[in-house]
């Protein structure tokens, strides 16, 4: 029985599908040895799969409502946030193609890559991130995270607006806040204080963007095949108690850089 229990562990398997067939032949498991030596003898590796266990079914699949492990393992597949972390810690192009800091810390300006796209097609644009950042931080939506963006202008007191007991300055008009699509492709972020840290906080799930579909469609996070996203990969199968499966996003704007 102990080992039948172990067996319901969530499964999330990744599959690149057939756009990566050229990563097999001779050099098959290059890039990922554990995964090309482990699986060498089922196919994952020439298949272009990879399995990783969740310890728990994902609580939610919405960025503004996330506040666990297994949901932001999900979601750094399926979003990018205005820069990406790689694996040395640093922060590196994602929506934002670049950014400028003011002297004083206090103003970030955020050029977006014209090529990134949401899984449908449309173009991501400065206004997406308005939108998003703007409903994580609405009362109602109550995001646990809400606080990761006080550091911006105005949001704490817009996100405590309705809250009796808070004695800062409060915000009842998110134009107050700082942020603001000030172009298409351009997204300016005014800070309370200098952080230094904020560039990298950019890549957390709170600061996502959503598809304003979202806002209309009560499904878009319950029915994966509603969900439109914008990373790396999209929702193929979700299977509730046993495995989620996602497959690669050809559409997004660094596509040839995914893979095993």
């Amino acid at each position: 029985m102990k080992r039948k229990s172990l067996l319901v562990l969530l499964t999330l398997i990744l599959a690149f599908g057939t756009v990566l067939a050229a990563c097999g032949s001779k050099n098959e498991g290059t890039g990922n040895t554990d995964t090309g030596s482990a699986n060498e003898g089922n196919g994952l590796a020439k298949d272009q799969i990879l399995k990783i266990n969740l310890s728990a079914e994902p609580p939610t699949l919405d960025p503004a409502q996330a506040k666990d492990s297994q949901t932001n393992t999900v979601l750094k597949f399926l979003y990018e946030g205005l820069v990406r972390i790689d694996a040395d810690g640093k922060e590196q192009a994602g929506v934002a193609k670049d950014w400028k800091i003011s002297e004083d810390g206090l103003k970030y300006v955020f050029n977006l890559n014209p090529d990134a796209k949401w899984s449908n097609g449309d173009a991501i644009t400065a206004e997406d991130f308005v939108r998003s950042w703007e409903r994580a931080l609405k009362p109602e939506t109550a995001s646990p995270y809400a606080y990761q963006l006080y550091y911006i202008k105005g949001a704490e007191g817009y996100n405590l607006s309705k809250d009796e007991t808070y004695k800062g300055t409060k915000v009842t008009d998110f134009s107050q806040v700082g942020v603001k699509a000030t172009d298409e492709h351009t997204l300016e972020v005014t800070l309370e204080n200098p952080t230094p840290y904020f560039l990298g906080l950019t890549a957390f799930y709170t600061y996502y963007p959503v598809h304003a579909s979202a806002d209309t469609n009560d499904k878009f996070f319950t029915d994966y095949k509603n969900m439109i996203v914008n990373g790396p990969f999209v929702m193929d199968q979700y299977s509730k108690g046993q495995k989620i499966v996602v497959k690669k996003n050809d559409g997004y704007h660094a596509a040839a850089d995914i893979k095993l």
